[in-house]
């Protein structure tokens, strides 16, 4: 859904777009959105949420890891911007405000 709008903003905004996905899909599945964002031009990159030992506290883990995976993708890709697109990963933002701030 966001991908024709991403691609959209690339090409007549001039600005890069990344999507960092947390997602508990299979590997054909990230297989196959990664190879849509790449006929998109869009750099993807996904990473798994975890459901063990049991799905909440597999969410919490997650959302914890994640704010490392955002904040290094942050720094080795000098985003600008960022635009959680649900509540797992705005928590993940969220933690990083005064990092950001700083930024």
């Amino acid at each position: 859904m966001f991908f024709p709008i991403l691609k959209g903003i690339q090409e007549e905004g001039g600005i890069a777009c990344h999507v960092m996905q947390f997602s508990w899909a299979g590997a054909a599945e990230v297989k196959r959105i990664g190879k849509l964002a790449e006929e998109m031009g869009l750099h993807y990159s996904h990473q798994p949420i975890h459901r063990r030992p049991l799905a909440v506290l597999g969410a919490l883990l997650s959302v914890y890891r994640g704010v490392f995976h955002i904040r290094n993708y942050v720094k080795e890709h000098q985003i600008n911007l960022l635009m959680p697109r649900s509540t797992m990963p705005a928590m993940m933002v969220n933690r990083l405000k005064d990092w950001l701030k700083g930024k």
